[in-house]
């Protein structure tokens, strides 16, 4: 089976170097502790102890080996998107970044695709960049924040970038931005209730705007199991129901909306992943481990094995809903 994981971070030393070369002031640097790899970034965040895989290409293949990964989809870990950096500067982050991403993809395009960054905060510059992407073919989205820098995905400046991405049957990988509000502070609470938290909002942003109606073509995937919303879209529901101001934003139940997204299985819980199956249905359930952050699961083809799905379905899973995908991207393309 052609098992591809959706949801596989890259942290390129090339694009490290090349930052630091040429914004300094935007750049991280990487520390070696006691023999471990850590990033410490301008704003004093600390991501470490990073495994080698992040960062080396040959380790990673060795572990998709191991664990049956035929391909992953690369993308920048949240840090990496810039959003909070001037238009100019941040225009030049993501092209250092993607380049670097195009360039092992390049080196096996066999096991490596691209979903690309895009500095989201100027929409005109966002689109520039896309348009200099999308020629490279194993460019086959996006990756975005699940907010920029605090503003929704439905911020109506955002429209054309949604537009041109709908154009081109885009997949839209949407992901946590850092939760890094002093409410997250404690007990690890950032990533543990403020990654899904962040997810779970961006949905319903997503959802309430009626964003999908408008571009039809987009497809979205969600990482960490779509966050909250699985568990609560019946509260959605109810108060599209019962509150006027959201059923005129939206003429269909927000669940309707949830049942045409795709999520990724990474739910750390084998009850948790038959709930979202549940809501939505497996055939929109794919691949995601977070390669391969402390947090990420190791061997995401195992997790969902466990399951004992049908054969036919337990394909889809591992692989044939995301080749589904990537062939929209790519007859649009041609």
């Amino acid at each position: 089976m052609h098992a591809i994981d959706a949801h596989a971070h890259l942290i390129s030393t090339d694009a490290i170097a090349e930052l630091q070369r040429v914004l300094p002031d935007a750049a991280p640097r990487v520390e070696l502790r006691d023999g471990e790899t850590w990033i410490v970034f301008p704003n004093g965040r600390e991501s470490g102890p990073i495994p080698a895989g992040m960062t080396d290409p040959a380790v990673r293949l060795a572990h998709m080996d191991a664990t049956g990964i035929t391909t992953q989809l690369l993308s920048p870990p949240p840090p990496f998107f810039g959003y909070r950096l001037a238009a100019e500067h941040a225009a030049i982050h993501s092209r250092i970044v993607n380049d670097a991403a195009r360039a092992l993809a390049e080196s096996d395009p066999r096991r490596f695709a691209v979903l690309a960054t895009l500095p989201l905060q100027s929409p005109t510059d966002a689109l520039r960049e896309l348009d200099r992407v999308w020629s490279d073919s194993a460019v086959l989205g996006v990756e975005v924040g699940a907010n920029i820098a605090g503003t929704a995905l439905d911020d109506p400046a955002l429209e054309p970038v949604w537009a041109a991405l709908d154009e081109r049957a885009a997949i839209v990988l949407v992901h946590p931005a850092p939760a890094d509000g002093p409410q997250y502070a404690r007990h690890f609470t950032r990533n543990i209730v403020g990654n899904p938290a962040d997810s779970t909002l961006a949905i319903a942003n997503v959802i309430f705007s009626g964003l999908p109606d408008r571009n039809p073509n987009l497809q979205w995937v969600f990482v960490h199991g779509g966050g909250f919303a699985p568990f609560q879209i019946g509260r959605w529901d109810h108060a599209w129901r019962t509150r006027t101001s959201l059923s005129r934003s939206i003429d269909r139940a927000p669940s309707t909306y949830l049942q045409q997204f795709y999520f990724d299985s990474l739910t750390h819980d084998h009850d948790a992943l038959d709930l979202l199956a549940r809501r939505v249905g497996w055939d929109h359930v794919v691949l995601g481990s977070d390669y391969l952050f402390d947090m990420a699961d190791p061997d995401p083809a195992a997790s969902v094995r466990a399951h004992d799905l049908d054969r036919a379905t337990e394909d889809a899973v591992l692989g044939g809903t995301m080749t589904e995908l990537i062939d929209r991207v790519q007859r649009r393309r041609a």
